[in-house]
């Protein structure tokens, strides 16, 4: 197959790998998009193509730290795109002097996260000189708990924060995908049976989703994972006796959840 090419993995070997591009809604609370790639494609140049393909038309790339650059910005601001990047704290382009002043005199405003006050202020972006020594920073404690990001959204400081922190989605179903549905390694042998595989766990994600949403809306989530639900339909069975199937026994827990979730036993 073309699609797998020696690289390097996450945690550090070099492996032969594909790449998986998700396009993951928010709103939806689930992945609307995926597209395979070649393993030794890792930069943001295929986040044009694959916005286009998906037909999407209002999405934000957010791109972790290890992706920032001088490259990788002007590469989405050419493409149209909008973003939010995290930067290092020894980045040159962030002033700390508003939080050196001490107090909030030189924050701009604040607003509520989760029941925590966040203050802000906001400078617009200049040309970034990328070296950096450590001697350069003599009050470097101003840098502590601090979160600086650039972005091109326009929207306010509180909807930026927000839509950042909505990642830690995006990592929960990377997690799912890999830990949960167990299906970070395929060993299909050509690139036919590789999309039917992927389109096979794509459609196991958005049922995992689903046991997740209706957890949420029967208030069961803080009692159940969806792995449970699952366990407990994995028992649901029906046998066929004399050309007539039959409901399989079940436990009256099992039957007893299952009701409360809307899913009747037939």
């Amino acid at each position: 197959m073309s699609l797998p090419k020696f690289s390097k993995s996450k945690p550090g070997s070099y492996e032969n790998l594909i790449n998986l591009m998700f396009v993951y809604s928010v709103g939806a609370q689930v992945p609307v998009y995926y597209r395979i790639m070649p393993g030794d494609i890792k930069d943001v140049k295929s986040f044009s193509l694959c916005f286009k393909e998906s037909g999407i038309k209002d999405a934000t790339a957010i791109i972790d730290k290890g992706f920032y650059s001088k490259k990788n910005i002007r590469m989405l601001e050419d493409a149209g795109m909008k973003f939010i990047v995290p930067l290092k704290r020894s980045d040159k382009s962030i002033d700390y002097a508003p939080i050196m002043a001490g107090g909030i005199s030189g924050m701009e405003g604040h607003f509520s996260f989760e029941g925590r006050n966040i203050w802000y202020y906001r400078r617009k972006a200049e040309n970034r000189d990328e070296s950096y020594t450590e001697e350069a920073y003599r009050d470097k404690y101003a840098t502590f708990g601090t979160l600086s990001i650039i972005t091109n959204s326009g929207k306010a400081p509180k909807d930026v924060y927000v839509d950042y922190k909505s990642h830690c989605n995006v990592e929960t179903m990377i997690n799912t995908f890999k830990n949960v549905l167990d299906i970070d390694r395929s060993y299909m042998q050509d690139e036919h049976a590789l999309e039917g595989w992927m389109f096979s766990n794509y459609i196991a994600l958005h049922w995992y989703y689903k046991i997740y949403q209706l957890l949420v809306r029967t208030d069961l989530i803080s009692k159940y994972s969806p792995m449970d639900i699952l366990d407990f339909l994995q028992e649901t069975r029906k046998i066929k006796i004399d050309g007539e199937w039959y409901l399989k026994e079940t436990i009256a827990k099992t039957a007893k959840v299952l009701k409360k979730l809307g899913l009747e036993l037939s």
